[in-house]
């Protein structure tokens, strides 16, 4: 029986033995990749926590305080396997401290002293082997679902991710950020769908019919930013500096709209010229009829998976600033105003890309249609 099993289903089980090989391969590539930094990393081997005190909170919560002891052990530089301690005070919530464990990696402030003892400090979390591992299931399983097509949607990723790299340098360096953002977000949603679906007419049309909305609603956004009162914008949680907020966040709402726009813009060009394609007697009131059909499908859905991304963003902080006494109407009006209003922009750039993406997909369909129609 075992031996069928296995002859019947050979090929399906050396995939998912190179598959668990790779990505076993890559987490343990990237646990002792400690020589690849320059920064000074350690691994905890021992610790010990004890009881401090007490805090009473102001929503009647009571805080426990904790003194951690860790045996560390340097993974990397010239002080490679030397062992050193290091004390952690962490509080139970963790909002602010954090309690570490035995195996936990991470990067090393490290000051020598006049006596010749190492003082060192934590910076930060090391990360990157569960940040690794995610991007190396991800690749698996993009290119074991899509095939050919996965490849190429890895490859537009990467190529959005280096165009990204840009417009931040032009921030960085002061550059022309407003005016570039436009041009940016018309490279992005060009080079996507290009690579994607190929030089073709609804291709085109998909390309236009994107820009066409992103930039429509852009000047909705300005329009209505012009009629009201300046946002509060050092609120926002990012915030480091004062310069360009406004700026920053309008490209937080034209990359908000951007994917959207594009998965509308897409399905509503292929829908109407595959139509076309299958149904030689079609008329424009029944391809009219079939887009409003397919446009409150993906309006309902888009809106609310638009709605829960931008609101996951927002419940940590919510949450703690409820708990630490903030009123809700004034985490609305300072917080979660952001949040809204990039809701906002992109539930309307969802409902506007439906009729434009219309217009611009019968338009590249019009003369066919005359012709089938005639004959």
């Amino acid at each position: 029986m075992v031996s069928k099993f296995i002859k019947k289903y050979k090929k399906q089980i050396i995939k998912i033995v190179l598959i668990v090989l790779f990505i076993a391969g890559v987490y343990e590539i990237t646990s002792n990749d400690y020589r690849f930094y320059n920064a000074p990393i350690a691994t905890v081997i021992d610790e010990n926590s004890e009881y401090t005190n007490s805090v009473n909170c102001n929503n009647g919560e009571v805080e426990k305080y904790y003194r951690q002891t860790l045996t560390l052990i340097i993974r990397n530089t010239d002080q490679i396997g030397r062992e050193v301690e290091l004390i952690n005070d962490y509080a139970s919530s963790q909002i602010d401290s954090t309690k570490y464990k035995k195996g936990d990696d991470f990067f090393l402030y490290i000051s020598k002293e006049d006596d010749g003892n190492l003082h060192t400090s934590i910076l930060n979390v090391k990360r990157d082997k569960y940040t690794i591992l995610l991007v190396a299931i991800f690749l698996v399983v993009m290119i074991l679902i899509a095939g050919k097509r996965g490849i190429l949607i890895l490859v537009t990723i990467t190529i959005n991710i280096l165009i990204f790299i840009i417009m931040l340098r032009a921030y960085i360096y002061n550059q022309d950020f407003e005016n570039r953002i436009f041009l940016l977000s018309a490279v992005f949603a060009t080079l996507t769908l290009l690579i994607l679906g190929g030089i073709k007419k609804k291709t085109t049309g998909s390309i236009i019919s994107t820009i066409a909305t992103v930039w429509i609603v852009i000047m909705i956004y300005r329009i209505v930013y012009g009629m009201s009162d300046e946002l509060p914008y050092v609120l926002m949680n990012y915030v480091s500096g004062l310069d360009n907020l406004e700026k920053l966040f309008l490209v937080e709402v034209i990359l908000g709209c951007l994917g959207a726009v594009m998965d509308i813009a897409v399905t509503i060009n292929s829908s109407v010229h595959e139509l076309v394609e299958t149904n030689n007697l079609v008329s424009l009131k029944e391809i009219y009829k079939s887009i409003c059909e397919i446009g409150y499908d993906i309006m309902g859905t888009m809106i609310n998976v638009l709605f829960f991304t931008f609101i996951s963003g927002g419940i940590p902080l919510t949450i703690l600033k409820i708990v630490s006494g903030y009123t809700l109407l004034n985490i609305i009006r300072y917080s979660l105003v952001f949040d809204i209003i990039r809701f906002l922009m992109g539930a309307i750039a969802i409902v506007m890309a439906i009729p434009i993406s219309s217009l611009v997909a019968i338009f590249f369909v019009r003369k066919r249609l005359v012709k089938k129609n005639d004959n």
